[in-house]
């Protein structure tokens, strides 16, 4: 039987445990179930990918290889940030607990999220605006121009 099976049911155990955990500190159900999901998804990609006996046998270097392959599948930034805070929060935990004793998500830094720019009404078409509605009595203390 493969030894990366070993660390997936090592794995779901403590997801359990930290899921409870968390559940504590005020976090919503739908919250444990996503934490649930980006770790199980995490945890398989370790288990295809290599033969580890213990989550402190995890390096950086996997992530990033986890994040690539996120990033390959067209994973959108938001999503892969927020599957890294899980992580990072995952091995927080692991360390509180003694489980591991270095937090392999130490050196990794979140992609950039793109920021929609704002969206701008032009000069002319706000005047237009404020002529044809009638905003009622003082109003026009408000409108600068």
């Amino acid at each position: 039987m493969n030894r990366g099976f070993f660390l997936f049911v090592y794995a779901c155990f403590k997801i359990d445990l930290f899921s409870i955990s968390s559940s504590k500190k005020d976090i919503q159900g739908t919250q444990v179930i996503a934490y649930k999901k980006d770790l199980a998804q995490f945890f398989i990609f370790i288990q295809q990918n290599y033969s580890l006996n213990h989550p402190g046998d995890i390096t950086y270097a996997m992530i990033r290889l986890w994040i690539v392959e996120l990033m390959n599948n067209k994973i959108a930034p938001r999503s892969i940030n927020r599957k890294l805070s899980t992580l990072k929060t995952y091995f927080n935990f692991l360390l509180k607990e003694n489980l591991i004793s270095v937090n392999p998500m130490g050196k990794i830094i979140l992609p950039r999220i793109s920021r929609k720019l704002p969206f701008f009404i032009e000069k002319d078409k706000m005047d237009m605006l404020f002529s044809r509605i009638d905003f009622g009595e003082g109003f026009e203390h408000y409108v600068t121009g």
